[in-house]
Formats: structure tokens, C-alpha cells, sequence
């Protein structure tokens, strides 16, 4: 968080900061504040970090990739169907929607998919010819059924694959276990 002075040129509380311009808020300077102005340092150290967050935020926004943008488009329609299940609603603008994917994906960048994606997922989208992104997505959906379900041995096993055709979607058990 920037510190500026508006009212005045210099700054000046006597024995707290002697400074022109800007400052983050530090530890050693949050307590000085709280000293001179009985304001708990704890509150300007919250100031602080929710403007560092503020801002990261804003820059994951600005650092968005064309390829993470075609990657959520591709993947889209799954997502909405994953957010159904998970009883969450779809952000409605596409660079929230990136960010709230790669939240639920738990991954930095949706271009990650391509190394975080299961053996099972990839295998299956290759066999068909299915858009490996698309298969990554349809299987966080099919992990969403099985947490609603909640069934010991389907978690257990770890075997179930859920892709889409062409033609529609095909649900199918891999009883390969």
C-alpha cells in the first residue's frame, strides 16, 4: 500500500515519518503509526496485505495469456457443467472465469493442464481423438460426481473416466483395476 501525503509537502508526525512521497507499510512503520496515532498496528498490516492481494489481483488479470483464454474457451461448457454439480455459478466475465478455473483446477496457468493432467484422461483423449483440454475438464467434473457421491470404493479405485464425443457425451466406467 502507497502512503502519500496530499495535504501538505512533507509529511511530519513528530517521531514517526519524516518522508516525502510514497512507502509501503512496514512492520517497524505500522507500529510507529500505532503509537502516534493509537491505531493498532495489526490494522495497518491488514491495510497493507489487502492491497498487496489487491493488486496481484490486478495483475493476474493484465497477465493473462491468448492461450489460456482459447484453453478456457475450449473447455467451457465442461466448466459450466462442473460449476452445476458443485452448485457454483460460472463467472460471467472471461478473465475471472480463467482465474476462478485456474482456482479450481489448482494450477497458476490452465497451459499447466497439459502436465498436471491424469494418465487415465490422457490416454482416453488420445484412444478417441478427444481435445486433451476438454478431457482434462471432463475429468474435474466426474471427480465432482464421485465427491457428491461420496462412495468409499469409487474413490478407492480411482477408475472412473468420463469423456465427451462429438456425438454428445458418453459417460463410462474403466473397470481396469
Amino acid at each position: 500500500m502507497v502512503w502519500e501525503s496530499r495535504q501538505c509537502d512533507k509529511v511530519v508526525i513528530e517521531g514517526v515519518v519524516d518522508y516525502h512521497g510514497k512507502t509501503n507499510i512496514s512492520g517497524s512503520f505500522a507500529k510507529r503509526l500505532e503509537y502516534a496515532l493509537g491505531i493498532p498496528a495489526s490494522f495497518w498490516m491488514n491495510l497493507q496485505k489487502n492491497y498487496d492481494l489487491e493488486l496481484a489481483e490486478y495483475e493476474d488479470r493484465n497477465n493473462l495469456t491468448d492461450q489460456e483464454y482459447d484453453i478456457y474457451a475450449r473447455m467451457s461448457p465442461v466448466l459450466e457443467d462442473i460449476y452445476a454439480v458443485r452448485d457454483e455459478k460460472a463467472e460471467e466475465d472471461k478473465d475471472f472465469g480463467v482465474i476462478q478455473a485456474r482456482k479450481l483446477f489448482k494450477l497458476a496457468s490452465l497451459e499447466n493442464i497439459a502436465l498436471q493432467r491424469t494418465a487415465i484422461v490422457y490416454r482416453a483423449s488420445r484412444a478417441v481423438g478427444i481435445d486433451e483440454y476438454v478431457a482434462f475438464a471432463w475429468h474435474a467434473l466426474c471427480n465432482c460426481y464421485l465427491d457428491r457421491m461420496g462412495t468409499p470404493q469409487l474413490r478407492r479405485r480411482n477408475t472412473f473416466c468420463c469423456c465427451s464425443s462429438s456425438q454428445g457425451g458418453t459417460s463410462s466406467w474403466n473397470d481396469s483395476s
